[in-house]
């Protein structure tokens, strides 16, 4: 890459920059990441290029951005700004872009989990376990979500219920969750 070659850093800002300001939204998303971010902090505007860049990038997706890009952007918030930026307004808007439909919300929460924005997925597994009380995958997140936060005796309530709900899962994965549940009720 450009980057890696000392004497082309400035020209690989400039191609990170402009990969940045030109996003196609008819396109498939990408994943802005702690390459570009070093690509353009290397090149000769520094961190604060990569601040109004990022910022730009941040407001255009925000803005006008549908499903797939803003969870690209979520998860572009995660990697590329560590500590710096969390993906929470990219989910917010995500939330926002899916309403009430149970699926979207399913995938919502489970990016949220994914990208350690737990408080987020809760509220949205809680609001899912209300519409879908007996459903497998909510009580699964739910359980996911116990575990984080070291709720063990809820952990163990919703892993039974995702055993309940029977859905579709091999021999292997059925083993495996009771296996789970056996180890909460040790602990």
């Amino acid at each position: 890459t450009l980057l890696n070659r000392g004497d082309r850093r400035a020209e690989a800002s400039v191609a990170a920059l402009a990969a940045m300001a030109e996003v196609d939204l008819g396109a498939a998303p990408a994943l802005v990441d702690g390459t570009m971010m070093q690509a353009v902090q290397a090149g000769p505007g520094g961190a604060a290029a990569w601040t109004a860049a990022w910022a730009a990038y941040q407001r255009l997706v925000l803005d006008r951005g549908d499903v797939a890009h803003l969870a690209a952007l979520a998860r572009s918030a995660a990697v590329a700004q560590p500590g710096h930026t969390d993906p929470d307004a990219a989910l917010a808007a995500l939330t926002s872009k899916v309403g009430a439909d149970p699926a979207g919300r399913l995938e919502v929460a489970q990016l949220a989990l994914a990208l350690g924005a737990t408080d987020r997925a809760a509220k949205l597994v809680e609001g899912l376990m209300q519409t879908l009380p007996q459903a497998e995958r909510p009580h699964r997140l739910a359980y996911q979500i116990a575990v984080t936060q070291n709720r063990l005796p809820e952990a163990a309530t919703h892993l039974e219920a995702v055993l309940a709900a029977g859905g579709e899962t091999t021999l292997g994965e059925l083993r495996a969750d009771h296996a789970e549940l056996l180890g909460l009720y040790g602990r």
